[in-house]
């Protein structure tokens, strides 16, 4: 059996560099996931990296969702079906939603 096995991958700490709330989507460079608690800056905090969850969507024109479309997480927060500079792949639609949605659930990808 392997001695080096730190973990199942599903999850991972960060050190938030802000405020974060828990359901909140965490961006990484080329990464997003979604925290499971709160905290302040300093602070360790863990981010899912699979599973399927509820966040904020960007409500504007041609942000609707259809089932598995691909999402990403927007610096500006929430999320959206559109890869532009300052997103991060999040995961899939599990759920349409329409373009005034302000939520979507998201399968997240997990790579």
């Amino acid at each position: 059996m392997a001695t080096n096995r730190v973990g199942d991958g599903d999850v991972l700490a960060v050190t938030l560099a802000a405020n974060a709330t828990a359901g909140n989507i965490h961006i990484g460079t080329n990464r997003a996931g979604v925290y499971l608690g709160s905290g302040v800056t300093g602070d360790v905090v863990n981010v899912a990296l699979t599973g399927t969850f509820t966040v904020a969507k960007t409500a504007g024109a041609g942000d609707a969702l259809t089932v598995l479309d691909q999402v990403f997480a927007v610096t500006t927060g929430g999320a959206n079906e559109a890869q532009a500079a300052g997103t991060a792949a999040l995961g899939y639609a599990a759920v349409a939603a329409a373009t005034g949605a302000t939520t979507a659930t998201v399968i997240l990808s997990g790579f």
